[in-house]
């Protein structure tokens, strides 16, 4: 009776351990002003995701660059979008 008794118990704890994986994304937009008209309009998206064991925080734009960044091809293509948003005046 008592190896049944703690076989239940065991067979409980490991349910509740493995119970306590949840996994959740938090997100929000902060709007800034923008210094060059005045108004409040610049938008930056952060992210956090997180479980039990580890989180992240970012900014999808920001991972987004540092993915292009990461490789040549990407740079180009960075460098490329930069210059075609200086040449638009954005």
């Amino acid at each position: 009776m008592n190896r049944l008794l703690a076989s239940i118990i065991v067979c409980f704890s490991a349910i509740a351990a493995m119970a306590q994986n949840a996994e959740i994304e938090v997100s929000y937009t902060a709007m800034s002003p923008n210094f060059k008209n005045g108004k409040v309009d610049v938008k930056n998206q952060n992210v956090l995701l997180a479980n039990a064991l580890e989180s992240k925080f970012f900014s999808p734009i920001t991972e987004y660059i540092d993915s292009l960044n990461s490789t040549p091809e990407g740079i180009a293509k960075y460098q490329e979008m930069s210059r075609s948003a200086a040449m638009k005046g954005g």
